[in-house]
């Protein structure tokens, strides 16, 4: 059986006119940020096996089964 990891993270992205229709800016306690961002999720341990990204706004586990 081979051993896997799946981890996440956000990334920020550049803030240009055609970026807005897909991803969105996250809210926090003090305004937001001032950019949007999105997810990205890899599968592998010791070599990248596979990787999904999208809107921030869907979790990891979502993520993770695609």
């Amino acid at each position: 059986m081979l051993v896997r990891a799946i981890d996440g993270t956000t990334l920020t992205v550049p803030d240009t006119p055609a970026v807005p229709t897909r991803l969105t800016k996250r809210r926090g306690n003090h305004g937001g940020t001032g950019y949007p961002q999105l997810r990205l999720v890899a599968c592998g341990t010791r070599t990248l096996i596979d990787a999904v990204f999208g809107p921030s706004t869907t979790g990891e586990t979502t993520y993770a089964a695609a």
